[in-house]
């Protein structure tokens, strides 16, 4: 697999296009800072990991004539008048998560989410209503 690399956050600048080239192939681009290395890679290959990260599998539950998604684990669940209402509601509440995660992440009962909040940022609101809805296998 293609990978592109870079030393410095200078080098990785300058060679850009390069990595989201290497990316759009397959491979993955590679930045190295402070220590830590960092990689650029298509939301199509980390998409299907994160979902394995999460290890989550959204509970669908039928309750005075609604229905219901809960993720087990996570303070998140939702309700509608039918399942794709219910899918929606809970797309936004994962939605608003994100846009918050930022005050969150070091927080003991959220910080463990990361890989959820992952999911949510590199995911369409399609992907994640099959996800939820159980539509699709990744």
């Amino acid at each position: 697999m293609p990978v592109a690399e870079y030393d410095t956050v200078t080098e990785a600048r300058k060679g850009f296009k390069s990595m989201l080239d290497v990316a759009q192939d397959g491979g993955t681009g590679l930045v190295h800072r402070d220590g830590r290395t960092f990689a650029l890679v298509s939301t199509e290959l980390l998409h299907p990991a994160l979902l394995a990260a999460v290890g989550v599998t959204p509970e669908v539950f039928f309750e005075d004539g609604g229905v219901g998604i809960a993720l087990p684990g996570a303070p998140f669940a939702a309700e509608g008048e039918n399942l794709q209402e219910a899918a929606a509601d809970l797309v936004e509440a994962l939605r608003e998560y994100a846009e918050d995660w930022a005050g969150l992440r070091n927080v003991p009962n959220h910080n463990r989410l990361q890989h959820l909040v992952a999911l949510v940022d590199v995911s369409s609101d399609q992907q994640l209503m099959d996800w939820l809805t159980g539509e699709s296998a990744a």
